[in-house]
């Protein structure tokens, strides 16, 4: 009895035993999604602001809550994200820490810490699908996919909510579920649903392929579902809590988007275009690896958990009129795994043996490809750089109050020129369309004079004569010139990015 007990001990240790190859890959995860929460300043969208950030710099008396986005009044975005949020915003405070810029940095610090221990669990439970001599190369695209350490330092809805079900996929697709297995399950799938109701549909054919395909029990199943509905009722609760009201902000979303406001007022793309943003936005040739294994997935292996999660989500999203490439990035760390899973799937089928060495050399050449990708994409500001331009002007005004001209768009605290992102504004500036003067004039003497304009208009003649009547000469940009050429093959506008005279 004693000596099968400790062979029990001997083989879980084994099971949980790390190489020195796969120590490797996580410690340069750590450092690169470290680096990358660094470099990777503002937003990508701007829900990720306007709704998380906004919302909990509020809560914690940091701007007005008469200035938030009209979500906020509708009462149409769970409270969850914006919460926690909120706890690092105090505990910040607490401890003495006033920038901004720090306070989203820890955020997605967090996130980045959490990704990475999420994939590990995730690569550890669909082990015994990856065989041994692939397994080193899986784990490691399965961080470092060009897309992925961009993605997984994001503090929003769609990385988190993708995270909890990635982490729920890995306790269904092990081997062996104990009954905590199906409750951790719920547990996650409930919280993805909190971060992001979309997630629902995914969550939905996860729960399918267990009945299904599974054959689980229903005894088993009940964990699974309690737990589930226990976390959204908590929900429920955080919600009412957060807008000191009664909320069942599921159904308010729900209603207001879909049932009281027009879809086309958010803009509509035909049902054929998700397909278009992969093999665009994935940057090629791995849109087109990453379409032909969902495809090749679908119909070789149409019982794997992978297929029953994302083929209802992209169903569902198809037919939804509105739509952008963010709604796909719950499903991004899913990537890694499909494409192993057809690949081998499809490698099997191939006897020619030099067909099988195509298929490699072409891989090789897509990995290259991606390690050249990740680093722009990695190591860049978000989005045109706003986040950058805005950290630049904070540094400059820091002691002196400053007067910030701007033309069009181009002012980074207020993009859209009506929605102002007042957790970064600092209260000694003041914004100055140029557009609305009939001509240059000179600086204020007791002020300091920042003129921001966007790549695309430099040089034109206006924007030559401001520069000359501030008598301003330094110069930021917030996209690195050195990445200009990658986003520029990428297909990028790199006319949108930033340029700070002061």
């Amino acid at each position: 009895m004693a000596g099968s007990f400790k062979s029990l001990i001997l083989i879980n240790r084994q099971k949980l035993a790390t190489t020195k190859t796969e120590q490797w890959i996580v410690l340069a995860a750590l450092f690169f999604y470290a680096a990358t929460a660094w470099y990777s300043s503002g937003w990508m969208h701007g829900d990720e602001h306007y709704q998380i950030i906004e919302f909990a710099a509020a809560k914690a008396g940091l701007v007005p809550q008469e200035s938030l986005a009209w979500e906020h009044a509708a009462q149409i975005r769970p409270a969850l994200q914006p919460a926690l949020a909120w706890l690092v915003m105090e505990v910040c405070q607490l401890a003495g820490c006033t920038n901004p810029f720090t306070t989203t940095f820890i955020l997605r610090l967090l996130t980045a810490l959490f990704a990475i221990t999420v994939i590990w669990f995730f690569t550890r439970s669909v082990r015994h699908l990856i065989r041994p001599r692939h397994w080193s190369w899986f784990l490691f695209f399965s961080f470092f996919i060009w897309f992925l350490p961009m993605l997984n330092v994001r503090f929003s809805s769609e990385t988190w909510s993708g995270l909890m079900l990635l982490a729920a996929a890995g306790f269904v697709v092990r081997p062996e579920i104990s009954k905590r297995h199906y409750a951790a399950a719920g547990l996650l799938l409930g919280l993805a649903f909190l971060f992001r109701y979309q997630t629902a549909f995914a969550s939905a054919g996860l729960l399918l392929w267990l009945l299904l395909i599974n054959k689980t029990r229903l005894r088993q199943f009940i964990p699974l579902i309690t737990a589930g509905f226990a976390i959204v009722l908590a929900g429920v609760a955080l919600d009412s809590w957060w807008y000191q009201a009664l909320a069942f902000v599921p159904w308010n979303y729900f209603n207001e988007t879909l049932l009281q406001s027009d879809p086309a007022a958010f803009g509509t793309a035909p049902w054929y275009y998700y397909f278009f943003y992969i093999f665009r936005y994935a940057f090629f040739p791995l849109g087109i690896v990453i379409l032909a294994a969902v495809a090749g997935l679908v119909i070789t292996k149409p019982k794997s958990l992978f297929v029953w999660i994302i083929t209802p989500y992209l169903l569902i999203h198809i037919l939804i009129p509105h739509k952008e490439v963010r709604f796909l990035f719950p499903l991004a760390n899913f990537v890694a795994v499909v494409v192993y899973l057809a690949i081998a799937a499809v490698g099997m089928r191939l006897k020619v043996l030099a067909i099988r060495k195509v298929l490699l050399v072409v891989l090789i050449l897509i990995g290259l490809i991606n390690l050249i990708a990740v680093i722009p994409a990695s190591f860049s500001p978000a989005g045109s750089g706003r986040g950058e331009a805005m950290k630049t002007i904070n540094q400059i005004v820091k002691h002196v109050p400053a007067d910030l001209y701007y033309a069009g768009n181009a002012n980074p605290y207020d993009p859209w020129n009506g929605l102002p992102a007042r957790f970064y504004l600092p209260p000694n500036l003041r914004f100055i369309n140029i557009d609305s003067l009939s001509k240059p004039t000179a600086a204020a003497t007791d002020r300091k004079a920042i003129l921001v304009v966007s790549k695309k208009d430099m040089g034109k003649p206006l924007v030559n004569k401001w520069i000359s009547a501030l008598q301003i000469t330094h110069r930021a940009q917030s996209l690195p010139e050195v990445f200009v050429p990658f986003y520029k093959t990428y297909g990028d506008d790199t006319g949108e990015a930033l340029v700070v005279f002061y």
